[in-house]
């Protein structure tokens, strides 16, 4: 089966990144950050090709709350998927250092669930879940929970174009996005910013 993949083109005279960014899933304790899932400089007059898989991760970062000036970068990706590797335990150790534990298959199938143990240090870590090894959405860890994230299956990605970097709150994002359906990334669609600065699909 091929990799999806977005084809980037800068057809103007500004210089900055894409960014590419998910859909946020339901959540049944606390809304997820969605977060910049790639982003690419991309020089005026050329082009880039992003590739990637449909591969669920756990992810946690020590950044805390992440802000604007605080990207999230994980310090842990662990390979999950929706129904045997799908729940995971949140931890620190012995010298107080955030880690995974047990994962198993003991999540709700169709979801990714983290149980954050009574150890960890509230406000301390961003913990989510990643495709490609990046980073989509997150939530700060809090003791004694258990946070369920749903990727929809049928999640849209956006685009857009500035100065953006991986890792980075979504919402920052300027109004000048576009949507990309799910059936069209299958068709490896391109991205172009026009000489206007508007982003479009073909």
């Amino acid at each position: 089966m091929p990799k999806p993949s977005l084809t980037c083109v800068n057809n103007s005279e500004q210089h900055g990144s894409f960014a590419i960014f998910r859909d946020g899933p339901p959540n049944q304790d606390q809304e997820p950050s969605v977060l910049v899932w790639m982003a690419y400089p991309v020089a005026p007059g050329s082009e880039v090709t992003l590739t990637w898989l449909e591969d669920y991760s756990f992810v946690w970062s020590e950044s805390g709350t992440v802000t604007p000036d605080a990207s999230f970068v994980a310090r842990q990706v662990l390979p999950a998927d929706l129904n045997e590797r799908n729940h995971v335990q949140l931890t620190v150790d012995s010298l107080g250092a955030p880690m995974f534990q047990a994962l198993g298959s003991g999540g709700q199938p169709g979801a990714l669930t983290v149980e954050i143990l009574q150890n960890v240090v509230p406000d301390r870590i961003q913990v989510g879940f990643g495709l490609s090894g990046l980073a989509v959405h997150t939530v700060t860890a809090q003791p004694n929970t258990t946070t369920v994230f749903t990727p929809a299956s049928t999640s849209n990605y956006w685009v857009g174009f500035g100065n953006f970097r991986t890792g980075e709150p979504a919402g920052i994002v300027a109004s000048n996005v576009v949507e990309v359906v799910p059936a069209v990334v299958g068709q490896n669609p391109t991205a172009t910013l026009m000489p206007d600065g508007i982003v479009a699909i073909t």
